[in-house]
């Protein structure tokens, strides 16, 4: 019975880190999701490297460093690390909205899901959710099949 808590225990993971973001800097506010997801050819540690690399992101920033993407292609992303390990990074981002937003590689095997979650709130979340959310898909599936 332990093996199903081994198998989705880190998804819950992001999920509670996420609902930790949320009550520090957006309690009770409302947020609009981009949750692009993709499957990447794995090992996850060359995964994330890749993805970290396409993305001109520091593979392993300290918390309280400020990052911004800086891909051409990608859409504007940039905040404040929140958290980090070595599959994930968690922002609290400004740009391209207030919000949250974590990067992850996650599984392992051949093949890793790569997502780019934002949780993006105000007036400009939305607009920036309608305007970036196919943008990022479109940059995850483009590297799907041979990131970096």
């Amino acid at each position: 019975m332990g093996c199903p808590v081994r198998l989705y225990g880190r998804g819950w993971l992001l999920f509670l880190l996420n609902l930790k973001l949320h009550l520090t800097y957006f309690a009770g506010q409302t947020a609009t999701a981009m949750l692009p997801t993709a499957m990447w050819t794995g090992p996850r540690e060359q995964t994330w490297a890749d993805l970290t690399g396409a993305l001109g992101l520091p593979a392993a920033p300290a918390v309280g460093e400020r990052v911004e993407v800086a891909s051409d292609g990608a859409p504007a992303m940039a905040g404040t690390v929140a958290d980090v390990a070595p599959w994930r990074l968690a922002l609290v981002v400004d740009e391209p909205a207030p919000g949250t937003a974590i990067l992850a590689v996650e599984g392992t095997g051949d093949e890793v899901g790569v997502s780019i979650w934002s949780y993006l709130y105000g007036p400009e979340g939305a607009p920036a959710v309608e305007r970036n959310g196919l943008r990022w898909q479109q940059w995850l599936d483009e590297r799907a099949a041979t990131p970096g």
